[in-house]
């Protein structure tokens, strides 16, 4: 995170007297966290991202590409990387614009992958270690929900009891780790399941983003005796041609991780009702001058 002005010279000496030195001076302008947390993502891009061609470096490098052109066609395509000792960067277009067939993931990422072999043996031959990236302080790994991310791409921390499966990790700065935290699966719940009658059948049909790693429960209780339906893996929709006429009844769904009982869901009460006898003198009635009476 310290800035240090560029220069190709470093002192001018005439007659063994020193005429000009190049300013030390630096400016801190990143901390050493928000640094390493850069790299961190960097390190990513040489892993399997845009520059994963240097991924068989024994070194922690941190790398970007980029391509600039038009609809046209490209102009100009960059590989640019760092470890703690060396920079590099590699540019390849034309000083007229012409052109070129390259993107900077490409010939340039390459080039780039050559000169940090070379780099690289260079500390073998000297039996030195390779450059790596020490994490500062108040730097930590954290677990987050995976399933947060994906659907609403909100940072909440893991439950404690979650699979890793539905685990990531990430590093975050200590004062800014996310202050949420899930409860899915210590508390599992779902989005209401939507409840249908067609024809004298009931019919209960999950939200599309239902777990699949819960268990449902499905109970149905008509105001004499409370009964289970289903009790087993995610469904996308239950039927029930059981009903009776006459009868009011209301279905919960209880969603369940392993001994972990989410809090029942009540969806709203239904019935079969006998159609009315349809009576003509209704009718009559109905056309009838009231005012006469």
């Amino acid at each position: 995170g310290v800035f240090q002005p560029c220069g190709f010279i470093s002192r001018v000496k005439i007659n063994g007297t020193t005429v000009y030195e190049k300013s030390e001076n630096t400016t801190q302008v990143f901390s050493k966290q928000t640094t390493y947390l850069i790299s961190d993502v960097l390190k990513t891009t040489a892993q399997s991202g845009t520059a994963k061609k240097l991924r068989s470096l024994p070194c922690d490098i941190a790398a970007k590409t980029g391509t600039v052109g038009t609809a046209n066609g490209n102009t100009d395509a960059y590989a640019l990387s760092y470890t703690t000792n060396d920079t590099v960067s590699v540019w390849l277009g034309n000083a007229d614009n012409q052109k070129i067939e390259y993107t900077g993931g490409g010939l340039p990422c390459s080039i780039l992958l050559q000169i940090n072999e070379y780099l690289c043996n260079q500390f073998v031959s000297h039996n030195q270690p390779q450059p790596r990236f020490i994490r500062p302080e108040n730097i930590e790994e954290i677990a987050l929900d995976k399933t947060a991310y994906d659907t609403r791409h909100a940072l909440v921390l893991a439950d404690d009891i979650a699979p890793l499966s539905s685990t990531f990790k990430e590093l975050f700065k200590t004062e800014q780790i996310p202050l949420n935290k899930s409860t899915s699966f210590s508390n599992p719940s779902i989005v209401s399941p939507l409840l249908e009658m067609e024809n004298g059948v009931v019919y209960i049909r999950f939200n599309e983003y239902s777990p699949h790693y819960y268990t449902y429960k499905i109970e149905r209780k008509d105001g004499e005796k409370n009964k289970i339906l289903y009790e087993g893996e995610f469904i996308n929709e239950f039927t029930d041609d059981t009903i009776e006429m006459n009868k009011r009844y209301i279905y919960t769904v209880t969603p369940i991780y392993k001994n972990h009982h989410g809090n029942p869901i009540v969806l709203p009460s239904i019935s079969l009702q006998e159609e009315e006898t349809h009576n003509p003198n209704d009718e009559k009635m109905l056309e009838k001058n009231w005012w006469d009476y």
